[in-house]
């Protein structure tokens, strides 16, 4: 037996009634969202054509709701057909209709209408495909909201005008508006204004799924009820405009038929493919807000870039038939999971509606027409509401004024400019918004953020005196022209200031760096003849080879430079600097005191540094020298006497990390020896040492023989853990700012 049968056949029957009677409330709700599209795409035709904008509607949100059905990962999700996208495609057929119609070929009309249509949904399905399966999604975020906001509102406003055209015997501008005051027109509306009256007033006081099919079977019922009162047969109510025509009595299969492709007029179908370019920009952007409106209101994870890539495929699909656009609906999707749909069943049934209305023609005529203007009017107010009025509260009076000035520019003058208008809006929000991030993340100098290396406490002194030369500045973000036009004048005005210690180095960190354009190389450039005009020198680390790259090529690193220097850490450069400060300093020859000496600070009484020189034993290490490994067990420490030690961490991919750098007058490996574990780092020299080890049992043999000297070496080893302590506190307070 089929699997989908045998699912059916053994699911209970309360899941399967429910899932049916849900699928058969969203058929209803989609199938006249519908109607309502179809007739707004073929608003500025003649009225025959209306059928054909029904019959493209139905079938493409018919397809379009089994793909996304099936292949989403939200079982419950419903599309809807895309108004956007329908309001944009009115204007351009009726600049269509009236062009051919003047020029004598009004029978090529409706082909490119068509063409025009199904080309739209084919390049929106294709741009949505490619989005989501590249995951481009993330580009997507940094369209500016009242941007999008601009868009929607101009698109209320042409959705309102089409619903009252569609009253009004397909009337546009200034003959719209005589034409709705006609008492004719105004008896016509009068049903759909109060329908819109009910819905809103119910809507707001219940917040139920049932309140839009009840009241949509309850208007349908009620006009009929007045028609039959009133002795008016239905065909006299139809050929009034009161009811939509039948898809049976309407010239859909004899234009169809025959040379009905050899009708579409190329010429004029290619001078409106901008409205194409106004498609594919919007429907992205209104797609993905309706996915992030799901996952809040359900919260689920959609997968955007799924999302983005299922509704391509249909859209390509049924853009192939000249079906028009439909796609993921926030609002039919909430009713949906509101009427208690919970599997991909009642998804399938609302598609199996929608199909029977298609097939089932004739019910078309029982659709009062004020019914399809409710909706279509209600569609578009929304969105003026949502964004003339509610944006008041929520923007900030420029992103007001962004979302304005759009509407007005679309309402007044012409969508496309509007389009244009929104495309330079977000270029300069961008750029706006863009220019007041900063290139550095934060700046502090050597003494604020020293290197890792412990040194003796009388080095210690001096970089800590000294090191207000070195300047530390962590980058940011993608750099170009006009963030590093900022930070190379911040460079030069603490170059040029005679109040601060002149600087010798700045350390550029570019860790946080993703990218640079060619313009950013330019101020890097210039940042080094800065350098050379004012004697400091430039250290780069942790720059990405393609980063690199591109200074080597601009001309900011050079072969064996003088100028800029190289490092892979930030440590490692910040400690080359200090090494540097420290080269210059006369007292330099302290670092080669006797082992004794540089102890005699630590111990209460001068003999004590010398009898503890009885339990060590001398070491003496070249480059690379291991003086333990991971995992090894502690059996005594190392003292310093000249040289440099490397703590480093070997990590879980094979690669090593640098922990701590120790030099001279300092201790290692007391940690595993006080605490009893094994090591847990590896220590090796980086440079020719002179070490001393006191072994475990040196230890406990100066406990049993001096106990005075055991205390005070004690003490000294609690000293140096404290000063570590602190030292990692101090590295921890970075991350977490560098976090």
């Amino acid at each position: 037996m089929n699997p989908l049968l045998e699912r059916l056949r053994t699911m209970p029957m309360q899941v399967l009634v429910s899932e049916m009677t849900a699928g058969l409330l969203m058929g209803l709700v989609l199938t006249t969202d519908a109607i309502a599209v179809g007739l707004i795409l073929m608003a500025g035709l003649p009225s025959g054509a209306q059928s054909v904008g029904i019959l493209m509607a139905l079938l493409s949100t018919a397809v379009t709701g089994v793909v996304v059905t099936l292949g989403s990962r939200l079982p419950i999700a419903v599309v809807g057909p895309s108004v956007e996208a329908a309001a944009i495609l009115s204007v351009a057929a009726g600049a269509i209709h009236r062009e051919l119609s003047q020029s004598g070929a009004s029978g090529s009309s409706l082909p490119t209408v068509w063409a025009l249509v199904g080309l739209s949904s084919v390049l929106t399905g294709l741009v949505l495909w490619s989005i989501g399966r590249f995951r481009w999604s993330r580009f997507l975020q940094f369209v500016p909201y009242p941007v999008l906001g601009g868009f929607l509102a101009g698109i209320g406003w042409l959705v309102v005008q089409v619903g009252f055209s569609l009253v009004a015997n397909g009337a546009e501008g200034m003959d719209l508006v005589y034409q709705v005051l006609q008492s004719e027109t105004l008896l016509k509306l009068l049903p759909g204004l109060g329908l819109m009256a009910v819905l809103m007033a119910l809507e707001r006081w219940f917040d139920h799924f049932l309140v839009l099919p009840l009241c949509l079977l309850g208007a349908i019922a009620l006009s009929h009820g007045v028609r039959l009162g009133l002795g008016v047969p239905l065909e006299a109510a139809i050929a009034d405009g009161w009811f939509l025509s039948p898809l049976r009595d309407s010239f859909v299969i004899q234009n169809v038929e025959g040379n009905f492709f050899s009708q579409i007029h190329l010429p004029t179908l290619m001078q409106h493919s901008g409205a194409l370019v106004g498609i594919v920009l919007l429907v992205p952007l209104v797609l993905m807000f309706e996915a992030v409106g799901i996952e809040l209101a359900l919260k689920q994870e959609t997968n955007i870039d799924q999302t983005l890539k299922v509704n391509g495929i249909a859209n390509m699909l049924i853009g192939l038939g000249g079906g028009s656009l439909s796609h993921l609906d926030l609002a039919n999707t909430l009713i949906h999971q509101k009427a208690g749909a919970t599997l991909r069943l009642a998804g399938l049934v609302a598609a199996g509606c929608i199909l029977l209305a298609l097939l089932s023609r004739n019910l078309l005529a029982y659709l009062p027409t004020f019914v399809v203007f409710s909706l279509t009017v209600l569609a578009g107010l929304d969105l003026l509401v949502e964004w003339l009025y509610q944006s008041w509260f929520r923007l900030s009076r420029m992103e007001y004024g962004l979302v304005f000035g759009i509407f007005l520019v679309i309402s007044a003058v012409d969508f496309l400019l509007g389009i244009g208008l929104g495309i330079l809006a977000a270029c300069v929000v961008f750029v706006v918004n863009y220019s007041r991030v900063q290139a550095e993340r934060y700046r502090l100098s050597g003494a604020d953020h020293p290197s890792s290396v412990q040194r003796s406490p009388v080095l210690q002194q001096i970089l800590q005196a000294e090191g207000k030369q070195i300047e530390i500045l962590r980058l940011q973000g993608y750099l170009f022209f006009g963030t590093t036009t900022q930070l190379l004048s911040q460079v030069r005005q603490r170059a040029d200031d005679p109040d601060l210690m002149p600087l010798r180095f700045l350390v550029l960190d570019f860790r946080r760096v993703s990218g640079m354009d060619s313009s950013a190389v330019l101020s890097f450039v210039k940042l080094r003849q800065l350098a050379v005009q004012h004697s400091f020198q430039l250290v780069f680390s942790e720059v990405r080879s393609p980063l690199e790259r591109q200074l080597r090529q601009g001309g900011c690193l050079e072969e064996e430079d003088s100028v800029c220097h190289l490092f892979a850490e930030l440590d490692r450069g910040v400690e080359w600097c200090e090494n540097q400060i420290l080269l210059t300093i006369p007292l330099r020859r302290q670092r080669s005191l006797p082992l004794a000496l540089q102890l005699q600070n630590w111990f209460p009484h001068l003999d004590d540094a010398s009898a503890l020189m009885d339990y060590l034993e001398e070491i003496s290490g070249e480059v690379g020298y291991l003086l333990f490994r991971h995992g090894d067990a502690p059996d005594g420490l190392f003292l310093i006497e000249s040289g440099q030690i490397s703590i480093i961490l070997e990590l879980a991919d094979g690669t090593t990390q640098r922990l701590q750098t120790v030099g001279a007058g300092n201790i290692v490996g007391e940690r595993s020896l006080y605490a009893c574990i094994p090591h847990t780092s590896s220590a090796v020299a980086e440079k020719p040492c002179t070490l001393y080890w006191l072994s475990a049992q040196a230890l406990g043999r100066m406990e049993d023989e001096a106990p005075t000297l055991a205390a005070a070496f004690h003490r000294f080893v609690l000293h140096r853990l404290t000063e570590q302590l602190i030292h990692r506190e101090q590295t921890l307070k970075r991350l977490l700012e560098d976090a």
